[in-house]
């Protein structure tokens, strides 16, 4: 898939338009720039930069610019009051937590004259290791004896126990997804109203309904398409009739993730790109917002709030987490994903003029 028929409509269309690329650096959205630029595309990539070191990627998405000359444009990411702000109004739910951040984009592509936006969104999905992976996938995959000698002394040697290892030779239990990959996800966020008999549940990767509804919000209105090249059902093919042990391996004490991925950018790609490993701390944005202004939040998920008034916030435990730093950051991205709520539901109350109600 990084070269196509230069007679086919489909790829004459691809190289007259413009496009634009959400470059964060990482394999996958360096991965459709490598594929466009092979296929002769226009392309621009856009960065969402920021100034918080835990979270800089730039060096990553300007190398790969720099090795595929194309042209490299850092959008400096809103951390500031603007993050949330009150005067929006949303005619649908599951906004996203980086709202801001999108509609920087769109605003700049669209100034930019750029109508059709891809970004690198399913590649966890086609190469990342399947939810219920574990010892199961090497012991009965189709892989030679060397290939599962070799897989098995890896995962001994890996960051999981052995307790875990022995459970997962049985397909219900996973090594890829589990409660302690997750830590503080796992918890119940402090300032919400408990629910009794309501269990945590694992975020399904199929469905992403922020960003379907990105699509609605923000995109369409500005003219900008976003497209996701990696849902191509010839990818999906590919990958679901490989081995699923090929999607992570163990070695020298690490577990090596997207291992076909890494293969096949190998020469498409600079080595600190697809060598790279482990990811920074993506969440810090979030968290320096809530730490910075934690009175837009706790004006937002007040006593006058939707939300308290249907008894789903606890204004009170609100002030408790916003007024510890630890507390704070451990709650950052359930905050901000309760205050976009409590943006919703003020919209849909002024659009029908009936009070919300649970």
């Amino acid at each position: 898939h990084y070269s196509a028929d230069s007679k086919s409509p489909g790829h004459q269309q691809l190289c007259a338009r413009a496009i634009g690329l959400l470059l964060s650096g990482g394999m996958d959205s360096s991965a459709v720039a490598a594929a466009l630029v092979a296929n002769g595309a226009d392309v621009t990539a856009y960065h969402l930069a920021t100034d918080d070191p835990l979270a800089d990627e730039s060096e990553y998405a300007r190398e790969v610019c720099r090795y595929l000359s194309i042209p490299f444009v850092p959008i400096m990411t809103d951390t500031g009051a603007g993050h949330v702000n009150e005067d929006w109004r949303f005619s649908h739910p599951y906004n996203h937590t980086g709202f801001r951040w999108l509609e920087q984009i769109v605003q700049r592509v669209h100034q930019d004259g750029v109508q059709l936006l891809t970004w690198g969104r399913d590649g966890d999905l086609l190469f990342s290791p399947a939810p219920d992976y574990g010892v199961c996938d090497v012991l009965w995959g189709r892989l030679s004896l060397p290939e599962k000698r070799l897989m098995l002394r890896g995962l001994l040697c890996s960051r999981w126990t052995l307790t875990d290892l022995l459970k997962s030779v049985r397909r219900s239990y996973s090594l890829a997804i589990d409660a302690s990959a997750f830590g503080d996800y796992t918890r119940h966020p402090d300032f919400l109203v408990p629910m009794p008999g309501v269990r945590f549940e694992l975020p399904n990767p199929e469905f992403v309904p922020e960003e379907q509804t990105t699509d609605l919000a923000l995109a369409w209105p500005h003219g900008v398409q976003f497209c996701s090249p990696m849902a191509d059902r010839a990818l999906y093919e590919l990958m679901t009739g490989m081995p699923r042990a090929y999607r992570c391996i163990s070695y020298g004490g690490r577990n090596i993730n997207k291992p076909v991925q890494r293969l096949m950018l190998e020469d498409r790609l600079p080595p600190m790109i697809w060598r790279r490993h482990g990811r920074l701390w993506l969440g810090s944005p979030h968290e320096n917002f809530c730490l910075n202004h934690p009175q837009a939040l706790a004006g937002l998920l007040g006593p006058d709030s939707l939300l308290a008034r249907l008894n789903i916030v606890d204004p009170a435990r609100v002030v408790a987490v916003l007024g510890h730093p630890l507390s704070t950051r451990r709650h950052a991205q359930s905050l901000i994903c309760t205050a976009m709520t409590e943006l919703f539901l003020r919209s849909l109350e002024s659009r029908t003029a009936h009070p919300v109600r649970s």
